[in-house]
């Protein structure tokens, strides 16, 4: 595959050495790239540049996407003059629209929120929100590929690290796979016309960012910061639906001492009881663990119970029943890999089962559907976020071996993504609940309606939104779930 890579030798960037790296270790690609010189005046404006020279120090220099580097950190020969002879399967232009590039079977342009531009990259960043990503492949209107999570907006080179980093992972899939293996178009959304990312731009950020510090350490001072919180209903009728959540104060919240919070809950009936598995997180060591309780007929709940602690953060506790068996698949990320364990005996003790993936994934989801095994996981991928992709396993067996289903990722978006619950069925369809973090991280729930799940594909319909009754914007649920007549969520408080 001989592919072609132009850049403008006056705006060369780390992401552009990144992106080349990944294209290299292919071994189908022949790969070639080329220096164009565009305009003086087309880069980014002295109060940008001020702001991200600002950010580097701070970060102690830590390497970023959107620093400037010389052609010979690329990590490939670059040539400059005349384009190399010859015909290109793929030619990537990242020179924002300043040279004429060679024909070839497929030429591939990013966008950012429709338009060709960097500037159109930094203004998103400036108005503290991620940009939707897109990729002009020669049609009427650039294709939407991602719309990636910006975990802290006041942190500009964060923010430009998590953007990059997907547009790097849309980029390489185009070129490598084709247009057909990118991941679901994103659910449309409003797309602003972007401003001159100029002094003005930069200073309001800038001060946005100051009183947002200030905020936060208020928090600190007077105690006030918020924390995850589970709660419960007793749901005879069944589960929260299209109709929406049932109102705030139906809801049971689980006490703690101020000392730790819990998040996560996952329930099962066992034996006439519900008993709920939880995130744990004690302040003091900021290491999760997996704690019970159990809920009565009544709704009465008990005090909650460590029962499985490793040496790796633990959340998102899914419990399930298989062969006569129950096991948990708790997110362990940190390790590295997705480990299931075995009640022995059931609730208070688990031990190892087996593997299902050495993969560092996030909310991994299992899901049993026309006979196969799933697993729903978000991913990162180099300095992206967690919030904003969902990968997708499958296999015959729950033992595995896992397979992808298609091109990982299937999705790239803050708003549907990341798992937020077990899958359940209901009206003939499946049904998946997400966490909407394009607020902020579990500021509410999508509900999405999934329409194609096989071995050779994923589709899925967003189709409502979930907000917690009675709490301000932003403030979840996180999660949700239902078993046999109780349901279970988390949300900010």
């Amino acid at each position: 595959m001989r592919t072609l890579v132009v850049l403008d030798a006056k705006r060369l960037a780390r992401w552009h050495g990144w992106l080349i790296s990944r294209l290299a270790e292919d071994a189908r690609v022949e790969l070639h790239v080329s220096l164009v010189e565009g305009p003086a005046g087309a880069r980014p404006g002295a109060a940008l540049e001020m702001l991200l020279s600002g950010e580097r120090l701070l970060d102690r220099r830590r390497l970023s996407a959107s620093d400037r580097i010389t052609a010979a950190e690329l990590g490939h020969r670059a040539t400059a003059g005349p384009f190399p002879a010859g015909d290109f399967d793929v030619v990537l232009d990242l020179t924002w629209g300043v040279a004429r590039v060679p024909a070839a079977g497929r030429v591939i342009r990013p966008t950012f929120d429709g338009d060709p531009s960097e500037a159109a990259l930094w203004s998103a960043l400036l108005d503290r929100r991620s940009p939707l990503l897109g990729l002009d492949l020669g049609e009427a209107e650039p294709r939407p590929a991602a719309l990636p999570a910006v975990e802290h907006p006041t942190r500009l080179r964060r923010s430009a690290d998590q953007v990059l980093s997907r547009l790097i992972q849309v980029l390489a899939i185009a070129a490598l796979e084709g247009p057909n293996a990118l991941p679901q178009v994103p659910v449309p959304c409003a797309v602003k016309d972007h401003t001159d990312a100029g002094a003005f731009a930069a200073a309001d950020f800038a001060w946005r960012k100051v009183v947002r510090k200030a905020e936060r350490a208020r928090s600190r001072l007077l105690g006030t910061r918020e924390r995850w919180r589970v709660a419960w209903r007793l749901a005879p009728e069944g589960r929260s639906h299209l109709a929406g959540l049932a109102p705030a104060e139906v809801y049971r919240t689980l006490p703690d001492d101020g000392q730790r919070y819990f998040a996560d809950p996952f329930p099962m009936l066992h034996d006439g009881l519900h008993h709920v598995f939880v995130e744990e997180v004690p302040f003091q060591t900021g290491r999760g663990l997996i704690s019970h309780f159990t809920v009565d007929a009544s709704g009465r709940a008990t005090a909650p119970r460590p029962v499985l602690e490793t040496g790796h953060h633990l959340s998102y506790p899914q419990v399930f029943a298989h062969e006569g068996q129950i096991y948990m698949m708790p997110e362990c990320s940190a390790s590295g890999a997705l480990d299931v364990y075995r009640a022995d005996p059931f609730p208070h003790r688990w031990v190892p089962a087996f593997r299902l993936l050495d993969e560092e994934v996030h909310d991994a989801t299992l899901a049993v559907h026309a006979g196969a095994f799933y697993l729903f996981a978000s991913t990162r991928d180099l300095q992206s976020s967690s919030w904003d992709a969902l990968n997708i396993y499958r296999s015959e067996k729950l033992e595995g071996p896992w397979q992808p289903v298609s091109v990982n990722p299937a999705l790239i978006d803050v708003r549907e993504s990341r798992p937020a619950g077990a899958l359940y069925h209901r009206d003939g369809a499946l049904w998946r609940p997400a966490q909407n973090c394009s607020a902020s991280y579990g500021g509410s729930l999508s509900l999405a309606r999934v329409t194609r799940l096989d071995a050779d594909g994923f589709a899925q319909e967003l189709t409502a939104e979930l907000r917690m009754g009675g709490q301000p914007a932003g403030h979840g649920p996180h999660t949700i779930n239902w078993a046999d007549g109780l349901e279970v969520i988390d949300f900010l408080a």
